[in-house]
């Protein structure tokens, strides 16, 4: 059985599987917080409705899945749908907070309000693209930085170098030996509060 599984699955499909009970594992037991800072970490933080979290933390679930299954036409319409859902819900809570300040009458809470919309958390100010035109979305900046940087980097021309070969060909790994003390050891030298690699996973856990 084990000379089964080992020339069956290799070692790219057993890591996305195990990735795909970690992942849902943290969907189902980790509490999720969507919180916005406004320029401080000390700011105050800013709170969604319960339905708006629900729907984040669905579309949150459902991006996570397609990426395990980018060809599931399925799971790629129900994303769709849901990110549409929390686009609509999101705007429709934004102008529910704007009509409550213009209600109020209160000047110092607008200006606030206003102060609060013009800060940038990204650190990149306005853009002039190839056209001229200022841009302020945060994905149009990012292509035009991409661009640029694309622009002064040398091309690739496919060749690949002569590396001299170091370790002797005689050189093998036969076996690997860790035990549970050495893996705590390891754990304990982590940084908890080091943010998520690629795979989304945090250092934590």
């Amino acid at each position: 059985m084990e000379c089964f599984y080992v020339a069956k699955f290799n070692t790219e499909s057993i890591w996305i599987a195990f990735k795909k009970i970690i992942l849902d594992a943290i969907d189902m037991f980790l509490p999720v917080r969507y919180s916005v800072s406004h320029g401080s970490r000390r700011g105050p933080v800013k709170k969604y409705p319960s339905k708006i979290r629900k729907l984040m933390k669905r579309k949150l679930r459902l991006w996570r899945l397609h990426k395990l299954q980018p060809k599931n036409e399925i799971l790629l319409s129900r994303y769709r749908q849901t990110q549409a859902e929390c686009r609509q819900a999101l705007q429709q809570h934004e102008l529910l907070v704007e009509k409550q300040i213009l209600e109020s009458d209160d000047v110092g809470s607008f200006y606030k309000y206003v102060n609060k919309k013009m800060l940038r958390s990204s650190g990149v100010g306005t853009l002039v693209d190839d056209n001229g035109t200022l841009c302020d979305d945060n994905a149009v900046k990012a292509n035009i930085l991409n661009r640029y940087f694309a622009s002064v980097c040398p091309a690739d021309n496919g060749i690949l170098p002569n590396v001299a070969r170091v370790v002797p060909d005689s050189a093998s790994l036969e076996s690997i030996s860790f035990t549970a003390t050495k893996i705590m050891n390891v754990i304990k030298k982590i940084k908890p509060k080091t943010s998520c690699g690629p795979d989304g996973i945090p250092s934590l856990l």
